[in-house]
């Protein structure tokens, strides 16, 4: 009688299913065995236990425990319904948790859209005031790239989506113009560092960017090549010609490693202008790519080059004063034949004051008069000795050779002898033409012996009419 309200449901019964002890008296020595869980409870080799089934029709929670010394069970029945009532106010108070988190993320969520679509309206707003002035202009213009084609009472996401869309098809196309520029954009860059065009290094960097080039290098300097032999090259077609060039212009970039860095452009008269960008101002590597690259051209196109590289200098803007190094270099080229690459030390032979002994000249006129073929070709080998291993300018070595010429016509013309009978050319013309000093002391050789040979035939002739 004082067992709690939630034990009138336990009771204890014997091995054989017989009430031993009830809350309700009138259950006592009641058997049970034909009761199904009693059935399972007894058939059961736990000492303990719990399962669910139907008691009087009501869905229960079972429990048992055994006495092992007696082996009484004490048993325990709870409907179902009393678990859950103990449950309820706990399920209540999570439905008003959950509504509680769902009204509070509500208006989080209403702030947040709120602050977000402020900007997709401020955008939503310039695409439409783009398109009405679009619409406002003359009906004959050109619609504006980003029109989406949609209403103002469309979808507004999906006039954004649009103008997006119509936004990327119009970078692609712009994306496509600059890679298609791309050789003039490096054109117009390279030949604007070459002859001071461009005096902004960040226009210089962005323009670089523009066209993948990397030219962030502590020296830069400018390198003029040549293509020789013009009288063997002169009968190429103009395509030919352009092939030439760029390729050699390609085979002069592909030489680009981490230490140094060749951009090339088709410069007029048969050269090609190159801005080298270096880590260091050690020129052997450089040496040997254009000795590779001059055999190259030998070898492919049957033609010979000569680069001249200029002075060094450690800001790209002042790389034209390297690139007017290159023409006062070319200028050597004639006195340097077979050398590939002249060097700016080179220069120092335009301060030179230095003449060509006037010995040599007047040794050159004397043994001409006494038509000694033998005593000129010394001298000739003399004087290209002195061309390739003397520090004399340029300018005055073409003076020197102007005055051979010279006394070679006069002797001509105080002969009364005529240079066409040699040759069909001018004198002067054939000068003009001829590319080393090597073929001009040849030339020369042959050009006093062949008039020497024919004043004595017209001698001969002469003396066969007295």
């Amino acid at each position: 009688m004082s067992a709690p309200s939630e034990y009138t449901n336990t009771f204890i019964i014997s091995g054989t299913g017989e009430i031993i002890s009830h809350p309700e008296k009138d259950m006592l020595n009641e058997c049970l065995n034909d009761q199904k869980y009693i059935e399972h409870i007894l058939d059961s080799r736990m000492l303990y236990g719990s399962t669910v089934d139907e008691v009087n029709g009501v869905k229960s929670m079972i429990s048992y425990t055994s006495f092992p010394d007696t082996g009484w069970i004490l048993i325990n029945i709870t409907p179902l319904s009393q678990f859950y009532e103990k449950t309820a106010s706990l399920t209540r108070m999570l439905v008003i948790l959950c509504l509680m988190s769902i009204i509070i993320g509500t208006v989080i969520a209403s702030l947040i859209t709120k602050n977000l679509y402020n900007p997709l309206k401020l955008l939503l707003d310039k695409i439409r005031s783009l398109i009405g002035n679009v619409n406002a202009g003359n009906k004959r213009s050109r619609q504006l790239v980003i029109n989406t084609g949609i209403q103002h009472k469309a979808n507004e996401f999906k006039i954004i989506d649009n103008a997006i869309d119509n936004l990327y098809l119009t970078i692609d196309d712009l994306t496509k113009t600059l890679k298609n520029n791309i050789p003039i954009i490096k054109y117009n860059l390279i030949m604007g560092l070459l002859h001071n065009q461009i005096i902004n290094v960040n226009e210089a960097r962005e323009k670089f960017r523009l066209i993948n080039i990397d030219m962030d290098f502590p020296y830069y300097a400018a390198m003029t090549i040549e293509i020789e032999s013009l009288r063997d090259i002169s009968y190429l077609s103009v395509e030919n010609m352009h092939f030439l060039k760029y390729n050699l212009i390609d085979e002069t970039e592909k030489n680009s490693n981490d230490s140094l860095k060749f951009i090339a452009v088709d410069l007029p008269d048969f050269r090609i202008g190159v801005i080298v960008g270096a880590t260091t101002t050690d020129e052997k590597e450089i040496g040997k790519i254009v000795s590779n690259l001059s055999s190259y051209a030998y070898n492919s196109f049957y033609v010979t080059i000569t680069a001249a590289l200029g002075r060094w200098v450690d800001n790209i803007l002042n790389v034209h004063n390297s690139f007017n190094d290159t023409k006062t270099l070319l200028k050597y080229r004639f006195f340097y034949p077979h050398v590939p690459l002249l060097h700016a030390d080179t220069l120092e032979r335009e301060n030179c004051q230095e003449h060509i002994p006037p010995g040599l000249i007047m040794k050159f006129q004397e043994s001409l008069k006494l038509q000694n073929i033998n005593r000129i070709k010394e001298l000739m080998d003399k004087f290209r000795s002195l061309c390739s291993k003397g520090g004399y300018s340029a300018d005055h070595l073409n003076q020197v050779m102007f005055e051979f010429v010279n006394i070679v016509s006069r002797y001509i013309r105080d002969m009364k002898y005529q240079f066409k009978d040699i040759e069909k050319k001018d004198i002067y013309a054939v000068f003009k033409n001829i590319n080393n000093v090597n073929e001009f002391c040849d030339w020369i050789v042959e050009l006093a012996r062949s008039v020497i040979n024919g004043l004595n035939e017209r001698l001969k002739a002469r003396m066969q009419f007295l």
